[in-house]
């Protein structure tokens, strides 16, 4: 049984790896900074009569902790290491105030890590998630696996660091370690501060209240949205048919954000400007616009993502509601 370790187990994107390996057969050790195992995790799966499942063990650690890190790989001895640990912050986060974290966890984790799986005397797979903000700010024309990275922040420096030292561990010793550009995507785990998960609760409160208007900063601006836990189960695809491969993990859909909001809202029958206002109304260029090429992606896993970031907005609204989806209308 392939025994696999997951850093940030207690996260959005932490807690679907969990489930969905557990569901694969892995024996899955999540680990995270919290006392408890936390409210997603995958206790209870439900999986096929008579389908081998792996099991879940939750440790307690902080993974900027170097030395405690290490401890806990050589005593689990994983077949892969997932990175999905990170001091992130919604839109507009301050990383000045947590830098030292941010470094430890996001950076210093992964050298952690990389040390054991050149140590180990075995192969030991290593799959970091990065992020689409190290491709610029904004994102503009064709982004893929090639496209040049830069920093515009704290957090995009911590990353790309990263980047650079699985890179340098890959080619100078051997790891088999991947990185994974992840665009936004989005589920019901998000924490509530960040934009999607706003809209999915405002939204429950105009289907309540038809009076019901809302301020946002601004709706001015292009993003792709995905499923958290269709990528999440990606993330494994990719890892068990594609180790050592850098892949971009996108939707490969472009939205303009009033555009997105104007839709949802159209298919619950509201008109979206009678309920959002926005504080800094902005027209951006054209040429801010920006694709994410998944053809790497598709190439590798046969396919790319299916769900539509309407669908997984939509199923939010629901867990809130307690009602079914809206069929959409035309």
């Amino acid at each position: 049984m392939t025994r696999s370790l997951v850093l940030g187990a207690g996260g959005q994107d932490g807690s679907y790896l969990a489930e969905h390996l557990a569901r694969r057969g892995h024996e899955v050790v999540g680990v995270g900074r919290s006392a408890g195992p936390g409210p997603f995790a995958p206790v209870n799966l439900a999986v096929p009569a008579n389908s081998p499942v792996g099991a879940y063990r939750y440790r307690c650690l902080d993974v900027g902790d170097g030395p405690a890190l290490r401890a806990l790989l050589e005593q689990e001895a994983p077949d892969r290491v997932f990175h999905f640990a990170a001091v992130h912050g919604a839109a507009g986060f301050s990383y000045e105030p947590v830098w030292g974290q941010a470094l430890a966890v996001n950076t210093g984790a992964l050298h952690t890590v990389l040390e054991y799986a050149r140590q180990s005397g075995r192969p030991v797979g290593v799959v970091y998630a990065s992020s689409s903000k190290v491709l610029g700010a904004p994102l503009r024309g064709t982004l893929n696996e090639d496209s040049p990275r830069r920093a515009t922040c704290l957090y995009t420096i911590t990353k790309l660091a990263a980047e650079e030292l699985l890179r340098q561990y890959r080619a100078r010793h051997g790891v088999a370690g991947s990185i994974l550009t992840l665009f936004n995507h989005e589920s019901p785990r998000r924490p509530q501060d960040f934009l999607f998960a706003r809209l999915a609760r405002e939204l429950a409160l105009c289907l309540a209240d038809p009076a019901h208007v809302f301020t946002v900063r601004t709706l001015d601006f292009y993003c792709d949205w995905g499923a958290a836990e269709e990528y999440m189960d990606l993330v494994c695809e990719l890892a068990e048919r594609a180790p050592g491969e850098d892949v971009l993990l996108a939707s490969g859909v472009t939205w303009h954000g009033r555009e997105f909001v104007r839709e949802l809202f159209a298919r619950y029958g509201l008109d979206a400007k009678a309920h959002v206002r926005e504080a800094e109304p902005v027209s951006i260029p054209a040429a801010e616009f920006f694709q994410a090429d998944i053809t790497r992606l598709a190439r590798l896993v046969g396919s790319g993502p299916r769900l539509s970031a309407h669908s997984v907005l939509e199923a939010m609204v629901a867990e809130l509601t307690g009602g079914a989806r809206p069929e959409v209308r035309a």
